[in-house]
């Protein structure tokens, strides 16, 4: 202060103010981290409305308190200690009761569900029904891609069309090897021809069984986009 000499003493009631401030201030710092200057998990094109009027409401507090600070206080060198304190402590209270006001708009608001949402998957017309709040389309587009990931089953076009005819390729590169007695020497290589041949028959066919596997895949697609699209 520039007239502390001239100031009257500060009591118990106005030490503890001091106390007060402290931790609101703590709380209102944490509490303005995880709300305005937390990292985002996406980066949004658009400005964030509510949270930009929020920003120029809280400019518009702290520039009016600061006015009546200079003309109220400094001009007239206000020699009540205790009154300057319980100044402060409501410029504190204000912007608690902004930040308090901000977490209703920005996280309590989106979570009443107003909308039905049904996402559908365009490759296998795979679709969940989501419930949302008040939020904007591209608020809602981070949202939905977090909710695929957990909600949706994995899509792997080749796991449908290659399982039989690798596996027939993998049969038809083994050996077979007799470790019998002498006598069964003819039954072992019997077996073994006759399996060899149905490997080299399926190895045959493997190229066949693609290509009506594939066309099969690529028939239900299209019966579930029509589906789709006319549901």
């Amino acid at each position: 202060m520039l007239w502390r000499e001239e100031l009257e003493p500060c009591g118990t009631a106005c030490e503890g103010l001091f106390i007060s401030v402290a931790f609101k201030l703590l709380i209102l710092l944490l509490g303005s981290w995880a709300l305005f200057f937390r990292r985002p998990k996406a980066s949004l094109p658009r400005v964030f409305v509510l949270r930009a009027l929020l920003m120029v409401l809280v400019f518009l507090l702290v520039v009016s308190y600061w006015l009546f600070y200079g003309v109220r206080i400094l001009d007239a060198r206000e020699r009540s200690y205790q009154g300057v304190v319980q100044f402060a402590v409501s410029l504190v209270d204000a912007l608690l009761f902004v930040h308090y006001l901000a977490v209703v708009l920005l996280e309590l608001r989106q979570l009443q569900p107003q909308f039905t949402l049904k996402v559908v998957r365009s490759t296998d017309g795979a679709s969940r029904f989501y419930n949302v709040g008040h939020l904007s389309i591209q608020r809602v587009a981070v949202w939905i891609l977090e909710k695929y990931y957990h909600d949706f089953p994995v899509y792997n076009p080749a796991l449908l069309n290659l399982p039989k005819s690798v596996l027939a390729k993998k049969v038809s590169g083994f050996k077979v090897y007799s470790l019998g007695e002498e006598n069964s020497t003819n039954n072992s290589t019997g077996q073994s021809r006759a399996v060899i041949a149905a490997a080299a028959r399926r190895r045959d066919n493997s190229h066949n069984e693609y290509y009506y596997e594939e066309a099969e895949h690529e028939r239900r697609v299209r019966k579930r986009r029509a589906r789709w699209v006319w549901a």
